[in-house]
Protein backbone atom coordinates (compact mmCIF):
# COMPACT_ATOMS: atom_id res chain seq x y z
CA UNK A 1 0.00 0.00 0.00
CA UNK A 2 2.85 2.19 0.79
CA UNK A 3 4.61 1.54 -2.57
CA UNK A 4 1.48 2.54 -3.96
CA UNK A 5 0.77 5.63 -2.77
CA UNK A 6 4.69 6.51 -3.48
CA UNK A 7 3.96 6.46 -6.73
CA UNK A 8 0.56 8.00 -6.65
CA UNK A 9 2.05 11.18 -5.77
CA UNK A 10 4.80 11.81 -7.97
CA UNK A 11 1.93 10.69 -10.76
CA UNK A 12 -0.61 13.42 -9.32
CA UNK A 13 1.90 15.89 -9.56
CA UNK A 14 2.59 15.63 -12.79
CA UNK A 15 -0.96 15.38 -14.34
CA UNK A 16 -1.57 18.51 -12.10
CA UNK A 17 1.00 20.32 -13.61
CA UNK A 18 -0.28 18.60 -17.18
CA UNK A 19 -3.73 20.47 -16.48
CA UNK A 20 -1.91 23.87 -15.39
CA UNK A 21 -0.09 23.80 -18.65
CA UNK A 22 -3.38 22.40 -20.70
CA UNK A 23 -5.42 24.86 -22.50
CA UNK A 24 -9.20 23.76 -23.31
CA UNK A 25 -10.34 24.26 -26.31
CA UNK A 26 -13.81 25.10 -27.42
CA UNK A 27 -14.49 22.85 -29.95
CA UNK A 28 -17.94 23.94 -30.55
CA UNK A 29 -17.48 27.50 -30.58
CA UNK A 30 -14.81 27.61 -33.43
CA UNK A 31 -17.58 24.95 -34.93
CA UNK A 32 -20.45 27.97 -34.92
CA UNK A 33 -17.83 30.11 -36.05
CA UNK A 34 -17.15 28.47 -38.98
CA UNK A 35 -20.72 27.55 -39.72
CA UNK A 36 -22.00 30.99 -40.00
CA UNK A 37 -18.68 32.10 -41.95
CA UNK A 38 -19.82 29.08 -44.44
CA UNK A 39 -23.08 30.23 -44.31
CA UNK A 40 -22.41 33.87 -44.82
CA UNK A 41 -20.02 32.81 -48.33
CA UNK A 42 -23.36 30.46 -49.28
CA UNK A 43 -25.59 33.20 -49.09
CA UNK A 44 -23.00 35.95 -50.95
CA UNK A 45 -22.91 32.79 -53.61
CA UNK A 46 -26.48 32.32 -53.79
CA UNK A 47 -27.35 36.38 -54.45
CA UNK A 48 -24.99 36.33 -57.37
CA UNK A 49 -27.01 34.01 -59.43
CA UNK A 50 -25.66 31.07 -58.83
CA UNK A 51 -27.71 27.99 -57.27
CA UNK A 52 -27.50 26.38 -53.46
CA UNK A 53 -24.32 23.16 -53.51
CA UNK A 54 -25.45 20.26 -53.25
CA UNK A 55 -24.27 17.19 -51.66
CA UNK A 56 -25.59 13.67 -52.03
CA UNK A 57 -24.17 10.75 -49.45
CA UNK A 58 -24.16 7.25 -49.95
CA UNK A 59 -24.65 4.79 -46.85
CA UNK A 60 -24.85 1.30 -48.54
CA UNK A 61 -26.46 -1.72 -45.97
CA UNK A 62 -28.36 -0.29 -42.58
CA UNK A 63 -25.47 0.35 -40.06
CA UNK A 64 -26.85 2.30 -36.96
CA UNK A 65 -23.83 4.29 -36.28
CA UNK A 66 -23.70 4.95 -39.93
CA UNK A 67 -27.59 6.19 -40.53
CA UNK A 68 -26.66 8.50 -37.63
CA UNK A 69 -22.95 9.73 -38.92
CA UNK A 70 -25.02 10.71 -42.07
CA UNK A 71 -27.78 12.00 -40.84
CA UNK A 72 -25.75 14.42 -38.37
CA UNK A 73 -24.06 15.70 -41.65
CA UNK A 74 -27.37 16.16 -43.70
CA UNK A 75 -28.51 18.29 -40.67
CA UNK A 76 -25.18 20.15 -40.39
CA UNK A 77 -25.25 21.15 -44.47
CA UNK A 78 -28.93 22.69 -43.94
CA UNK A 79 -27.74 24.69 -41.04
CA UNK A 80 -25.01 26.43 -43.32
CA UNK A 81 -27.37 26.26 -46.83
CA UNK A 82 -26.00 23.49 -48.51
CA UNK A 83 -28.59 21.42 -50.26
CA UNK A 84 -28.37 17.92 -49.63
CA UNK A 85 -29.67 14.05 -49.81
CA UNK A 86 -28.87 10.90 -48.84
CA UNK A 87 -29.04 7.83 -51.67
CA UNK A 88 -29.37 4.59 -49.29
CA UNK A 89 -28.50 1.43 -51.26
CA UNK A 90 -29.20 -2.44 -50.00
CA UNK A 91 -26.51 -3.98 -47.95
CA UNK A 92 -26.16 -6.74 -50.59
CA UNK A 93 -25.12 -4.59 -53.50
CA UNK A 94 -22.38 -5.75 -55.64
CA UNK A 95 -19.24 -3.08 -56.33
CA UNK A 96 -20.00 -3.03 -59.62
CA UNK A 97 -23.36 -1.56 -58.94
CA UNK A 98 -22.08 0.98 -56.38
CA UNK A 99 -19.20 2.06 -58.95
CA UNK A 100 -22.14 2.83 -61.14
CA UNK A 101 -24.05 4.90 -59.00
CA UNK A 102 -20.89 6.81 -58.20
CA UNK A 103 -20.05 7.22 -61.74
CA UNK A 104 -23.45 8.69 -62.71
CA UNK A 105 -23.13 11.05 -59.64
CA UNK A 106 -19.78 11.69 -60.91
CA UNK A 107 -21.51 12.88 -64.67
CA UNK A 108 -24.19 14.69 -62.60
CA UNK A 109 -23.47 18.69 -63.00
CA UNK A 110 -26.08 19.21 -59.96
CA UNK A 111 -24.26 17.46 -57.77
CA UNK A 112 -20.93 18.94 -56.28
CA UNK A 113 -19.32 16.65 -53.71
CA UNK A 114 -19.96 12.89 -53.20
CA UNK A 115 -19.91 11.10 -50.00
CA UNK A 116 -19.69 7.59 -49.15
CA UNK A 117 -20.25 6.39 -45.82
CA UNK A 118 -18.00 4.25 -44.30
CA UNK A 119 -17.47 1.32 -44.15
CA UNK A 120 -18.84 -0.71 -46.93
CA UNK A 121 -19.65 -4.47 -46.66
CA UNK A 122 -16.64 -6.48 -47.01
CA UNK A 123 -17.47 -7.39 -49.97
CA UNK A 124 -17.10 -4.35 -51.65
CA UNK A 125 -13.27 -3.01 -51.87
CA UNK A 126 -13.10 0.23 -49.88
CA UNK A 127 -10.28 1.65 -51.88
CA UNK A 128 -11.74 0.85 -55.47
CA UNK A 129 -14.66 2.97 -53.98
CA UNK A 130 -12.85 5.96 -52.54
CA UNK A 131 -10.98 6.13 -55.91
CA UNK A 132 -14.41 6.03 -57.97
CA UNK A 133 -15.41 9.77 -56.52
CA UNK A 134 -14.22 12.24 -59.02
CA UNK A 135 -11.33 14.00 -57.18
CA UNK A 136 -13.26 17.74 -57.28
CA UNK A 137 -16.68 16.28 -55.75
CA UNK A 138 -14.62 13.96 -53.10
CA UNK A 139 -15.82 15.91 -50.26
CA UNK A 140 -13.95 13.27 -47.80
CA UNK A 141 -10.63 13.77 -49.33
CA UNK A 142 -10.11 9.49 -49.37
CA UNK A 143 -9.02 9.23 -52.81
CA UNK A 144 -5.18 8.52 -53.85
CA UNK A 145 -5.45 11.87 -55.71
CA UNK A 146 -6.34 13.86 -52.70
CA UNK A 147 -4.25 11.77 -50.33
CA UNK A 148 -1.67 12.46 -52.59
CA UNK A 149 -1.50 15.86 -53.31
CA UNK A 150 -2.14 16.47 -49.14
CA UNK A 151 1.53 14.24 -48.42
CA UNK A 152 3.19 16.67 -50.82
CA UNK A 153 1.45 19.90 -49.12
CA UNK A 154 -0.07 21.20 -52.12
CA UNK A 155 -3.78 21.94 -52.62
CA UNK A 156 -6.44 19.37 -51.89
CA UNK A 157 -9.52 18.16 -50.43
CA UNK A 158 -8.66 17.07 -47.59
CA UNK A 159 -10.59 14.35 -44.65
CA UNK A 160 -12.63 16.14 -42.43
CA UNK A 161 -11.25 15.69 -38.77
CA UNK A 162 -8.09 15.90 -39.49
CA UNK A 163 -9.05 19.43 -41.05
CA UNK A 164 -10.84 20.18 -38.29
CA UNK A 165 -7.87 19.51 -35.90
CA UNK A 166 -5.21 21.49 -37.48
CA UNK A 167 -8.38 24.42 -38.27
CA UNK A 168 -9.16 24.52 -34.28
CA UNK A 169 -5.19 24.55 -33.50
CA UNK A 170 -5.02 27.68 -36.24
CA UNK A 171 -7.72 29.53 -34.79
CA UNK A 172 -7.13 28.90 -31.29
CA UNK A 173 -3.96 30.91 -32.19
CA UNK A 174 -1.65 27.81 -30.42
CA UNK A 175 2.00 28.04 -31.64
CA UNK A 176 3.26 25.25 -33.03
CA UNK A 177 7.33 25.58 -34.37
CA UNK A 178 9.65 23.54 -32.30
CA UNK A 179 6.63 21.64 -30.36
CA UNK A 180 6.26 18.33 -29.94
CA UNK A 181 2.71 16.31 -30.77
CA UNK A 182 1.05 12.91 -29.98
CA UNK A 183 -1.72 11.72 -32.27
CA UNK A 184 -3.50 8.37 -30.49
CA UNK A 185 -4.33 6.37 -33.43
CA UNK A 186 -3.04 5.49 -36.67
CA UNK A 187 -5.95 5.38 -38.73
CA UNK A 188 -5.88 6.34 -42.78
CA UNK A 189 -8.62 8.69 -42.44
CA UNK A 190 -7.79 10.91 -39.52
CA UNK A 191 -4.18 9.71 -37.53
CA UNK A 192 -2.03 9.48 -40.39
CA UNK A 193 -3.49 12.30 -42.23
CA UNK A 194 -2.53 14.82 -38.80
CA UNK A 195 1.11 13.41 -38.85
CA UNK A 196 1.70 13.90 -42.46
CA UNK A 197 0.00 17.23 -43.02
CA UNK A 198 3.61 19.06 -42.72
CA UNK A 199 2.23 22.56 -42.41
CA UNK A 200 1.78 22.57 -38.53
CA UNK A 201 6.01 22.91 -37.98
CA UNK A 202 6.08 20.53 -34.87
CA UNK A 203 7.41 17.09 -34.45
CA UNK A 204 4.49 14.21 -34.42
CA UNK A 205 4.76 10.81 -33.01
CA UNK A 206 1.84 8.36 -33.56
CA UNK A 207 0.70 5.88 -31.02
CA UNK A 208 -1.55 3.51 -31.61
Amino acid sequence: MNKISEFEKPLGNIITWFLSMAEIIDGKAVAAQIGDEIRQDIEEFVKKGNRKPHLTAILVGEDPASQIYVKNKMKTAAAVGITSCNKSLPGDISEKELLDVIDELNNDPNVDGILVQLPVPKHINERNVCNAVAREKDVDGFSVYNVGRMCLDMDSLMPATPLGVIELIKRSNIETFGKNAVVIGRSKNVGMPIAICNGNNFTIKINK
